[in-house]
This record gives C-alpha cells, sequence and structure tokens, in this order.
C-alpha cells in the first residue's frame, strides 16, 4: 500500500521539478507526510494500540481508487 500512495507524490515531484516549481515538491512532500502520520496517529490514539481492522477501510479505500482509476483511464 505504500508504493500506492507514495507514487503519486513522486510524480508530482518529479514533473514540478522539471517544469521549475520547487516550491510545489517541498509542499507536496511535507504535506503529504504530515497528513499520513495524523491519520496514522489519530487512528492509533483512540484505542492505544493498532488491530488488524484497522487495516480494513485503509484496503478497501484503495482498491475503491484503483477500479476508479483503471475505469476513467
Amino acid at each position: 500500500m505504500a508504493i500506492g500512495t507514495s507514487t503519486p507524490e513522486l510524480v508530482i515531484g518529479l514533473v514540478s521539478v522539471f517544469k521549475g516549481y520547487d516550491e510545489l515538491l517541498i509542499g507536496n512532500v511535507i504535506g503529504a507526510d504530515i497528513l499520513n502520520v495524523l491519520f496514522v496517529i489519530f487512528k492509533a490514539a483512540k484505542s492505544g494500540r493498532f488491530s488488524r481492522w484497522m487495516g480494513v477501510p485503509m484496503l478497501v479505500i484503495y482498491i475503491l481508487y484503483t477500479v476508479v482509476q483503471y475505469a476513467v483511464s
């Protein structure tokens, strides 16, 4: 799942560097990392630990995203 969530940031970062928008790369990487860390912390803070079921919504969202991207292209 990490590859699927990191690939869009990598592509946007590379395109922004080639087009001369270095600020977009920095903002995108920092923003994505902060959001990813905060989502994990908030989910774990509620129960005090991670359970297997916490990954199910993330997996479902990823599968839906993949299906939508395939249908659009």
